[in-house]
């Protein structure tokens, strides 16, 4: 839930952000634009560069230096989210993936427009938190490790403690 809540931030601050721009370009239908950049924000990895292909395509009739440059833009912006956004969210939450990702939003559009979209999103990040927790991966090991590492510190912090204070001539 958390890392649907994480996507679902972007997606909005992602939305808001290119209505805004496109406002301020005089772009035409700046909210379906906004919400067309949102929905694709949620695929990490490529979601922005195929949510701008359209904006390229129709620049590219007018200017191809311009569709250059909106094209670079989509890249940039992509790997700096990558950068910045993705990997803090997964680091704090779990990796679902491109691939995944990009299935959900497919598929639920399909279904059910932007609400099934978000819906088999987040049933698919279900199913990967079920099959990580079914699995035992990597995270599992690793708190056992330092849960044991924990529990050996304090037993030898126990045994020094009562090491120190038995009486004499139980020590020797």
């Amino acid at each position: 839930s958390r890392h649907f809540g994480f996507l679902c931030a972007r997606a909005v601050t992602t939305g808001f952000a290119v209505y805004l721009m496109a406002s301020m370009v005089r772009l035409r239908a700046p909210t379906v634009v906004g919400l067309w950049f949102a929905l694709w924000s949620i695929v990490p990895g490529i979601g922005y560069v195929l949510a701008a292909l359209p904006l390229v395509a129709a620049a590219a009739v007018r200017s191809l230096p311009l569709a250059a440059i909106l094209f670079a833009g989509s890249v940039v912006l992509q790997i700096l989210d990558l950068r910045f956004v993705q990997k803090p969210i997964e680091h704090a939450t779990l990796r679902i993936g491109p691939a995944s990702t990009l299935l959900a939003v497919v598929f639920g559009v399909q279904l059910y427009g932007f609400g099934g979209a978000i819906v088999v999103l987040y049933l698919i990040g279900m199913m990967v938190a079920i099959g990580r927790e079914l699995r035992g991966g990597e995270d599992r090991h690793d708190l056992y490790t330092q849960l044991r590492r924990l529990l050996n510190e304090q037993d030898d912090l126990l045994d020094e403690h009562r090491s120190s204070t038995l009486p004499r001539e139980l020590a020797g």
